[in-house]
């Protein structure tokens, strides 16, 4: 049956409408890549119209003697996308230069008035308030108008609106307001994520010892989520005054709380303390096999007779992870002969295996050695052979 003259204009068509769509969908790339070669020139000639500008008035002593006339000049340009955009550039360049310091915080607090970037059309709205939040905590800027609407913008339903809020209060090196903010989070519906609340207060640019010394006052009064933040924060910083010491080892021995007493015991990993031994050593036979676990980890940073040999009977555990943590642990505070020794006395094969297999992981033995130590196969077991896995596999034959 032939094709009908209908169906062949039907095809010849859709090509024409085709050919018409391709051409229009290459107009608009090619004309949006001139708008934006076009704007890029733009934001340069700003750059090199201002940037000896900048660098004059920064080397001021006194910031407060700089001619009023280019003040005004200045906040005009950044009044609009392009000459913030110029400005944006110039300042980083100098602050990977310098650094940064009070003086370029204050020069950006004369020039840039977030008021006027909210009324002006920079980005579309829908990305506006996230926009400018993300220029600010570049600019550093800690005007009271600036913080204030950075603690309200932490209501906001949008992610990112809330995340770079958290930024600009970072940066604004402002203890009280972190504290407010902090408070606002642990009585907030919305969610903020754990490593980013831990990110805010590892980069807050402010007294980091007047910070500490808040929140050690405070902690008993936030939930077990920001404690467990803060604690891990206390952690990355290596915070060992002795008050920090006794508030995380009392949430060691007194909460409930899984995971505020997972992140008391890695305190206890890095800031090291006699005192929370014996509380780590407890958690080494909880009944939750996670706590088993980083308790064994940690107690392998701790050079101790008595936590040998529990670590040598936490071999015996039931859970592969708590072996695992145990035998590197446990290895790494034994004599090599003693280890090698041991090997024929451990009755329980899985304990055995494990030893074994740490044993050749650290070069302790080769995996000949490996190999010939490890029978292949056990009663009604067989083992599969490889030190990167443990893995025993019941045979029915």
């Amino acid at each position: 049956m032939g094709v009908s003259l209908m169906t062949v204009y039907v095809i010849y068509i859709t090509f024409i409408i085709f050919v018409i769509l391709l051409i229009v969908i290459g107009i608009y790339f090619l004309t949006l890549l001139r708008y934006h070669k076009v704007q890029n020139k733009k934001v340069a000639e700003v750059v090199d119209e201002i940037k000896d500008m900048m660098e004059n008035h920064l080397s001021y002593d006194d910031l407060g003697k700089i001619p009023k006339e280019e003040l005004e000049y200045l906040q005009r340009i950044t009044s609009n996308k392009i000459g913030l955009q110029g400005f944006l550039i110039c300042y980083k360049n100098h602050i990977d230069k310098k650094g940064f310091n009070e003086k370029s915080r204050e020069y950006a607090n004369k020039i840039v008035d977030y008021k006027k970037l909210l009324n002006n059309r920079i980005v579309r709205n829908k990305y506006r308030q996230s926009y400018i939040l993300y220029l600010l905590a570049e600019f550093g800027m800690n005007t009271e108008e600036v913080e204030e609407f950075a603690l309200g913008s932490l209501k906001k339903n949008s992610i990112y609106v809330r995340n770079n809020a958290l930024r600009v209060i970072q940066n604004a090196s402002n203890v009280f307001l972190v504290l407010e903010a902090l408070d606002l989070i642990d009585n907030s519906d919305h969610y903020f994520n754990d490593k980013i609340l831990i990110d805010f207060l590892d980069g807050f640019m402010g007294d980091k010892v007047l910070l500490n010394e808040h929140l050690i006052n405070k902690m008993d009064s936030y939930s077990n989520r920001l404690k467990r933040i803060i604690i891990e924060y206390f952690s990355n910083n290596c915070v060992d005054y002795e008050e920090v010491k006794l508030k995380v080892l009392y949430y060691l021995s007194t909460s409930e709380d899984k995971e505020l007493l997972i992140a008391s015991i890695k305190y206890f990993g890095k800031v090291f303390d006699d005192m929370a031994l014996i509380y780590i050593v407890d958690k080494l036979n909880a009944e939750d096999w996670e706590l088993r676990a980083v308790s064994a980890k940690v107690l392998g940073q701790y050079k101790n007779e008595d936590i040998k040999q529990e670590l040598f009977e936490a071999l015996r555990d039931e859970n592969y992870f708590v072996r695992y943590n145990s035998v590197f642990s446990y290895i790494g505070m034994e004599d090599e002969k003693v280890l090698k020794d041991s090997i024929d006395k451990i009755k329980d094969r899985f304990a055995r295996h494990m030893l074994i297999y740490a044993m050749q992981s650290r070069g302790i033995i080769s995996f000949q050695e490996y190999s010939n130590i490890l029978e292949p196969v056990v009663e009604n077991y067989t083992v599969v052979l490889n030190p990167l896995v443990e893995e025993v596999a019941h045979n029915d034959n």
